[in-house]
């Protein structure tokens, strides 16, 4: 993502779609969208090399888009969407098994420290791929995404998510984009967002902690008034790389993952049993 926002959002629609990397294929209804999603769905499955998950359509208006929300016409599969209303673009990502497990692990351990810290299953409550609506008429679910039930109520934002994807050409890019949307359309209100790339050739797992970053427009001549004032941008804090390839256990390259107890939760820790969550080697 630029480190100059180009939209009142902080990055367009276009970047966040990666159109001129990934140009997307025209819209022509859900039976044609079910043929690609289960085509692409058995390549993942066999693992064919470089097959990515990531679906990308034009054309789709909101009327087309509230159809395959609400199911009405039916998926073949159960996918990830992501909807940009004012490009008319959807991203549909075909889950695979490994990134299955990876998010799902990735919230398993991050309840359990929760447990150990006496807290109330309402305040580590996982969401799942709920979809969440962005100010825009934009529309996006996670992979898993969480929030505290007693700071926030159904219809606020996560406190946090996770996306996760096989390694392929647009995976890693895909990835950051997803992170860049939920801190561009929550206003920071996802406190972070959890990227989960894993690599089945080399059985190697990279991990990245982004962050919402509010980014202050100037006011200028050269920008629209609509324009000036705060936006928010996605900002990588920290990187693991865990790999298992050939060895007993992993290896583990980069600092501590820390997840900050106030961005998990929402509010503040009551020390001394409350902390940051420290995931290391």
């Amino acid at each position: 993502m630029a480190s100059v926002p180009n939209s009142s959002l902080g990055v367009s629609s276009s970047r966040l779609a990666l159109i001129d990397r990934f140009p997307p294929t025209t819209y022509k209804g859900v039976k044609d969208l079910n043929k690609l999603i289960v085509a692409r769905r058995d390549q993942l499955y066999e693992e064919v090399e470089g097959a990515s998950q990531y679906l990308s359509f034009k054309d789709v208006s909101p009327q087309q888009f509230h159809h395959i929300v609400e199911r009405e016409e039916g998926l073949s599969s159960h996918v990830r969407l992501n909807y940009l209303r004012d490009i008319e673009t959807l991203i549909v990502k075909i889950p695979a098994r490994e990134t299955e497990a990876a998010h799902i692990s990735f919230g398993n351990i991050v309840v359990r420290a929760s447990d150990r810290m006496g807290l109330d299953f309402e305040e580590s409550c996982p969401l799942g791929a709920t979809t969440f609506w962005g100010p825009t008429g934009s529309a996006k679910e996670a992979d898993s995404s969480f929030t505290n039930f007693r700071s926030r109520s159904s219809r606020q934002w996560p406190t946090w998510a996770i996306e996760a994807a096989i390694r392929s050409s647009d995976s890693m890019l895909r990835l950051r984009a997803a992170a860049a949307w939920w801190a561009a359309h929550s206003a920071g209100e996802v406190k972070f967002v959890i990227l989960i790339e894993v690599n089945r050739e080399t059985k190697e797992v990279i991990v990245e902690q982004h962050v919402p970053m509010r980014w202050d427009y100037p006011n200028t001549r050269l920008h629209s008034r609509s324009v000036a004032g705060p936006v928010w941008m996605a900002s990588k804090l920290s990187t693991v790389t865990i790999r298992t390839q050939g060895i007993d256990s992993p290896t583990v390259q980069g600092r501590p993952l820390v997840l900050e107890f106030e961005s998990v939760f929402g509010r503040a820790p009551n020390p001394p049993l409350e902390q940051d969550i420290v995931l290391s080697e």
